[in-house]
């Protein structure tokens, strides 16, 4: 509908100004409705057809970006943020998918390439400190988690972290996720006494932003608990692990649960430690292991806040 908009203009009577105001407002819904589709594609894992989405609405966000030049040089709004400044931040959220999709076909070099370009757009038109560079630096640190470099992963994470913290507050939810990450990459890097610390700033900011009973705070505990065990700590492993089966039952997860049953199967290993039944150091890995992957990449759907200033009927 919106490209049929665009094709046959008829419709338009006004000045050139509206008409470039609604082609730039199409533009932009046309770009963001490929993202959407792009998204869909991504989600069910066709990695192709949505890089294919994901440059198409790319394509159309540029051609936005010549209509808002043209807008900027009319406006008399001094106090607002200019077009051209929306259209590529808008630009550069539309770069970090196609960036996530490269990683995805582990199309390692593109995609950093990608992360790389959308960086730089970034900070040229919002700066340093801003969320939209953090969340390039957290897909980055990802990419380079999931290759294994794993310094460079932490590298990434820490200045996400700092970033949140200007940005957001020592309390925000956003810092446990940073926090979280930080963990697991200092934990598969067997770096366990940093993974330790990271994972009990982690535990502080989860109950304080969702309260002590939150199965989100169950979680923490269950990744104290495996890393406690990976230490030999078991008493603390089995305190960590039965404060998280008992969030988990409160937040009236049925016994079939996956949270529940591996939490189970955890203490049932730790206990079998502690009564001296042989497992091998194999067994052990798997069980008690690397807790969990880092979170997965920042993925934009909504693409962006700019609101169409034309509405069309």
């Amino acid at each position: 509908i919106y490209r049929s908009a665009f094709d046959d203009r008829s419709w338009v009577t006004d000045s050139d100004d509206t008409k470039r105001q609604i082609d730039y407002d199409l533009h932009h819904m046309i770009s963001t409705t490929l993202v959407q589709i792009g998204s869909v594609h991504y989600k069910k894992q066709d990695f192709d057809r949505a890089l294919h989405y994901f440059k198409e609405a790319q394509k159309e966000a540029k051609m936005g970006a010549i209509d808002a030049v043209v807008l900027d040089r009319h406006t008399t709004d001094l106090e607002s943020d200019s077009l051209v400044k929306e259209t590529r931040i808008f630009i550069s959220i539309i770069m970090n998918n196609i960036a996530n999709t490269y990683a995805q076909l582990k199309d390692k070099q593109r995609a950093f390439q990608t992360y790389n370009s959308a960086l730089n757009l970034q900070i040229q038109e919002v700066g340093e400190d801003h969320l939209s560079v953090s969340c390039t630096l957290h897909n980055m640190g990802t990419m380079h988690y999931q290759t294994g470099e794993l310094q460079l992963s932490l590298k990434c994470y820490k200045q996400v972290l700092k970033m949140r913290r200007f940005l957001l507050g020592n309390e925000h939810p956003s810092i446990a996720d940073s926090l979280m990450n930080i963990a697991i990459a200092h934990e598969k890097a067997g770096e366990l006494d940093r993974a330790e610390s990271a994972l009990n700033a982690t535990h502080r900011v989860v109950c304080k932003a969702y309260g002590d009973n939150d199965f989100r705070v169950g979680f923490v505990n269950d990744c104290l608990g495996a890393l406690n065990a990976r230490n030999g700590c078991y008493s603390e492993a089995l305190g960590c692990f039965s404060k998280a089966l008992k969030i988990y039952k409160g937040a009236a997860f049925g016994d079939d649960h996956p949270l529940i049953c591996s939490t189970e199967e955890s203490i049932t290993y730790v206990k079998n430690i502690v009564d001296k039944e042989v497992i091998t150091e194999e067994q052990a890995y798997d069980m008690m292991g690397s807790f969990l992957d880092c979170g997965g990449f920042c993925f934009t759907n909504n693409i962006s806040g700019m609101k169409p200033s034309a509405v069309l009927v």
